[in-house]
């Protein structure tokens, strides 16, 4: 038997080559992860309303996307979530399953607006993730993907730290990442929408003056904010000359443009005794800002009251305080 095998190949030098050739393994198919998606404005903030100055952190958990406030005097008064979202896939190869490969993801592009740069990335698994390894690093966060199956996709959640200025223009606020893995990067982009901080100034108190109480039964003491015109009813009862009677006054700042509430506290004017105030103001049912476009916008309102006397209210001072809240709708 040896003797035959040796006067084949003897007789076939090739053969040596062919069987070399057949016994040498096959090279290994490259695993290729590649990034299918990164969703398009996420995380998205939302409204958010800067600080008068100082920035405003706010962080986004990866997990349930849930939005809480680090530091800073701004404010984000919706509750939705927000965060990243990002689509993994691999093509033609069966070692994604068990192999792994590293994705980075960070700070990148350029900011617009009031955003400032993320930070302190991290990640969380999505409807149907990948195996994730534990990231390290935060300003740019590196961990492994795998058991991500031939032709199928995964998906892992991102959040980070979003600040916001106090200063510059309102309106849009961009600030993007960048998603690394070997075979390609594509960017992201968080947002937010600013408006600038509202604020209240007040410019004069009410003040009803003197008023003669009725020499018999009730009256009732109107200041009214639209008109100006202080009344009072009940027999013999009036405002006195030179009385000092006045509106409160008030004066809105904000974004231009935008509409905002009034809120007012109930009033009771005490001295010898307590006199409730139902307050009144000339504010439209639906007070907006005026200015231009994406710059600061004003509003100015005035506050009355009213309130009941009879003959037998004590003469005296009464005074008392309320508070005048405004919001943006």
């Amino acid at each position: 038997m040896n003797s035959i095998l040796s006067s084949l190949c003897r007789r076939s030098v090739a053969c040596l080559a062919v069987l070399a050739a057949a016994a040498a393994p096959l090279p290994a198919q490259a695993q290729t992860i590649s990034i299918t998606a990164v969703d398009a404005g996420a995380p998205d903030l939302g409204v958010v309303i800067s600080a008068a100055s100082g920035d405003t952190i706010f962080r986004i958990a990866p997990g349930d996307g849930l939005v809480t406030k680090l530091s800073g005097g701004g404010l984000r008064p919706g509750s939705g979530t927000a965060r990243g979202h990002v689509t993994l896939t691999c093509t033609g190869s069966d070692s994604c399953e068990s192999a792994s490969q590293t994705v980075t993801i960070g700070a990148s592009g350029t900011l617009t607006g009031r955003a400032r740069a993320l930070t302190n990335f991290t990640i969380a698994p999505g409807s149907n993730p990948p195996t994730l390894g534990t990231p390290s690093g935060t300003n740019t966060i590196s961990f492994t993907v795998s058991s991500i199956p031939r032709d199928a996709s995964r998906d892992f959640y991102v959040g980070a730290d979003f600040g916001i200025a106090a200063d510059g223009t309102s309106g849009l606020a961009t600030s993007g990442f960048l998603v690394d893995v070997p075979a390609g990067a594509i960017g992201g982009t968080a947002q937010a929408t600013v408006r600038r901080p509202i604020s209240l100034t007040k410019t004069s108190d009410l003040s009803f003056g003197t008023i003669a109480a009725p020499t018999s039964g009730s009256g009732t003491v109107t200041f009214d904010a639209g008109s100006g015109a202080l009344e009072v009813t009940g027999t013999g009862a009036r405002v006195l000359t030179g009385s000092g009677a006045a509106l409160a006054q008030y004066t809105v700042a904000g974004e231009s443009g935008q509409s905002f509430s009034i809120d007012m506290t109930p009033l009771e004017m005490t001295g010898a005794v307590t006199l409730p105030v139902t307050l009144n103001n000339d504010a439209a049912a639906t007070p907006l800002l005026a200015g231009s476009p994406n710059d600061e916008g004003s509003y100015s309102f005035r506050i009355g009251g009213s309130f009941s006397v009879s003959h037998d209210t004590p003469a005296g001072l009464y005074s008392g305080d309320f508070v005048v809240t405004v919001l943006y709708d």
